[in-house]
C-alpha cells in the first residue's frame, strides 16, 4: 500500500486535471439540469428521508431498505449520508438527489483512477466521457435511492483487493 501510495502520489499533472475537470463539470451539469422536475420521490424515498431524519432524534438504523429480491436488507450508510446532508439543505425532498448527483461524480472520479491505472490513460478519458453522459447513470444519480453507494463500493471492493496481492 505504501509503494503504491508513493507511486501515485501525485495524481493529476495540469493537463489532466483540465480534461478530467471539463468532463466532470459537463457531467455535473447534466446530472443537476432541471434536477427537481426529472426525478421522482415514491414511497422508497419517502421512507429513506424518515429514517435519515429521525437519525437526530436518536433512532439509529441498523438495517436499510429491503431489497424487492429475496426481501433482504441493504446496509443503513445511505440512511447516514442522507442524514449527513441533510443537515445542509433542511432536509428538503430533494437531499437525496443531491447526495446521489455527488455520489455518481465520486462514481466517475473512481472510474477514471481506476481505468488510469488497469488499462491506459486515452481509454480513462474515453471511458470517463462515455460515462458522465450515459443516459442510464445520469437517470439512476437523479434518483434519491440506496444502492447509489453501490456503484462506488464495487469499485473501491476491485481497487482493495487488487492491492491486497
Amino acid at each position: 500500500m505504501k509503494n503504491y501510495l508513493l507511486k501515485y502520489g501525485q495524481f493529476f499533472n495540469f493537463k489532466e486535471f483540465i480534461v478530467v475537470f471539463l468532463i466532470l463539470t459537463i457531467a455535473l451539469g447534466i446530472r443537476l439540469y432541471n434536477v427537481s422536475e426529472r426525478t421522482s420521490f415514491d414511497a422508497d424515498q419517502e421512507w429513506l428521508a424518515f429514517r435519515a431524519v429521525n437519525v437526530f432524534k436518536g433512532d439509529l438504523p441498523l438495517l436499510g431498505p429491503t431489497t424487492s429480491v429475496g426481501s433482504f436488507s441493504i446496509g443503513p450508510g445511505y440512511i447516514y449520508l442522507l442524514s449527513l446532508s441533510g443537515l445542509f439543505t433542511n432536509n428538503a425532498p430533494v437531499t437525496g438527489v443531491y447526495l446521489s448527483v455527488f455520489l455518481g461524480i465520486v462514481t466517475l472520479i473512481l472510474i477514471y483512477f481506476f481505468t488510469k491505472h488497469f488499462i491506459d490513460q486515452k481509454s480513462a478519458y474515453l471511458i470517463l466521457f462515455l460515462t458522465a453522459i450515459s443516459f442510464n447513470l445520469i437517470s439512476w444519480d437523479q434518483l434519491p435511492w440506496a444502492p447509489s453507494l453501490f456503484y462506488s463500493s464495487q469499485i473501491i471492493l476491485l481497487i482493495g483487493a487488487y492491492l491486497s496481492n
